[in-house]
């Protein structure tokens, strides 16, 4: 498929290590996992991963069910009914901007967004001259990446004005090294947050539930 294999493992271990770091100021998935157990103790019910580059909408997919299956329990470890969890969703950036931008700045305050962004996502794109209106001629050449890294900009000045919690995940580029960067970086977070809600982040009772249902119903 043209991964490079070996490249990913290489940047899951860096990462691994950074996630082990005893100091919580330079553990970067404790102190994401405490931003979200912080949110969640103030009723925040929904996590959304706005990623600003469709190439990465798959990774957003993946991050949706890592949150749904480790997080969303009914008992705690001590088995107590709880029935916790915070709703996982995905936004793409800029089209999304279109479709939820009003209800994220607009609406309920229940939303807590990790916008992902790539430093460099360099392409030869550029607006065209002499086809678009005339108010908008300050566009004219300019290239893609500029103009995208000035929408994601205005969105956070948007946020930040409007005091919707947020943070930002930059990834230095679009490669197999940082995605498994990422991979591992999120994994442990979830482990850690699993910990702070006191619930076991590697079972999925529930799913099982459904899929026994559907295994009698083909079976009657």
């Amino acid at each position: 498929m043209g991964i490079d294999i070996r490249a990913l493992c290489a940047g899951a271990c860096t990462m691994r290590e950074v996630c082990l770091e005893s100091d919580i100021c330079d553990n970067k998935a404790a102190i994401s996992s405490a931003l979200i157990f912080e949110q969640m103790a103030q009723k925040i019910t929904i996590l959304d991963t706005f990623i600003f580059s469709p190439n990465l909408a798959l990774l957003g997919a993946w991050y949706r069910q890592l949150v749904g299956e480790s997080l969303g329990k009914k008992e705690n470890l001590s088995g107590k009914i709880v029935e916790i969890g915070i709703t996982p969703t995905v936004s793409i950036g800029t089209t999304d901007l279109h479709s939820v931008a009003q209800l994220y700045l607009g609406g309920p305050r229940d939303i807590f967004t990790q916008f992902i962004t790539i430093r460099s996502e360099s392409t030869k794109l550029h607006v065209p001259t002499g086809f678009i209106p005339e108010q908008f001629a300050f566009l004219e050449n300019k290239s893609i990446t500029l103009v995208k890294k000035a929408i994601f900009d205005g969105v956070a000045h948007a946020f930040t004005r409007e005091q919707r919690p947020f943070i930002i995940l930059e990834l230095p580029e679009i490669n197999s090294y940082y995605i498994g960067q990422f991979l591992m970086l999120k994994m442990c977070e979830i482990i850690y947050l699993a910990h702070l809600l006191e619930i076991n982040p590697f079972d999925q009772p529930a799913v099982e539930l459904y899929k026994k249902e559907t295994h009698r119903l083909l079976n009657t």
